[in-house]
């Protein structure tokens, strides 16, 4: 069964940018489209850990073997994506 790939997005370019800006050239992309494109390949990574944030319902999604985390807010959006200091365990505490 395959299921479809659903792409998401940050709220607004603003926001994208800020992200991009933040974490994103860090990560090496070279534009902020590509750090969103990688995001949300993150939640469609059917290996990605995942559990929602008991404080405001967010999902929480994190690859191990990339050390990727991502956060979609409630309503289907984007929050954040970045490479954890501590990986797993940054996970596990959310």
């Amino acid at each position: 069964e395959t299921v479809d790939y659903v792409e998401y997005k940050f709220r607004n370019k603003n926001l994208l940018n800020q992200h991009f800006e933040k974490h994103g050239k860090d990560m090496g992309f070279a534009d902020a489209k590509a750090y969103e494109k990688a995001a949300s390949d993150v939640v469609n990574n059917k290996s990605a850990l995942h559990k929602t944030e008991e404080e405001d319902g967010d999902d929480i999604y994190y690859v191990e073997s990339t050390n990727e985390f991502v956060v979609v807010s409630t309503d289907g959006y984007l929050r954040t994506y970045f490479n954890p200091d501590r990986g797993l365990d940054y996970f596990n505490r959310q």
